[in-house]
C-alpha cells in the first residue's frame, strides 16, 4: 500500500486516520491524525511509508492497513401489508397503520435511495 498526503487511511484496529504529509524526514516520513471519539487528536502520529507506526511497533494496532471506507448507516424499515403487497418504510408511524411485520435492519449509503437488507 502506498500511504498519499491527503488521504484517509484506516488502523488494523479500525480507527481514522488524515495524512498530513509524506516526506518527512527520517524512518517515519509519515505524518498524520488518528480521529477519537469523533474528534481528531491533536498529536502528530508518524508511520513509515509502507504504513507500520511509529516507534517501532510493527504490526501494531495502530499500523495503517487500507484506506478509509466510510461505514454504512445502519437503518431500521419497518415492512407491513397494504392490499396484499408487502411494503417497507422508514417511517414507523405510516407504516403501523398497517398490518406490522418484524422489522429489518437495512445497510445503506449515503445518499443512496437504495438499502441492502
Amino acid at each position: 500500500m502506498k500511504v498519499e498526503a491527503g488521504k484517509f487511511y484506516t488502523t488494523r484496529n479500525g480507527l481514522k486516520v488524515r495524512i498530513y504529509y509524506t516526506d518527512g524526514e527520517g524512518k517515519y516520513p509519515v505524518h498524520g491524525s488518528i480521529l477519537v471519539g469523533g474528534k481528531w487528536r491533536m498529536e502528530i502520529w508518524t508511520w513509515t511509508l509502507g504504513g507500520d507506526y511509529g516507534c517501532g511497533y510493527a504490526n501494531s494496532d495502530y499500523s495503517l492497513v487500507s484506506e478509509w471506507k466510510e461505514p454504512k448507516k445502519l437503518v431500521k424499515y419497518y415492512a407491513y401489508l397494504h392490499e396484499g403487497t408487502v411494503c417497507m418504510d422508514i417511517d414507523q408511524k405510516y407504516a403501523a397503520r398497517f398490518t406490522r411485520l418484524p422489522h429489518l435492519d437495512c445497510e445503506v449509503e449515503e445518499n443512496k435511495k437504495e438499502a441492502r437488507c
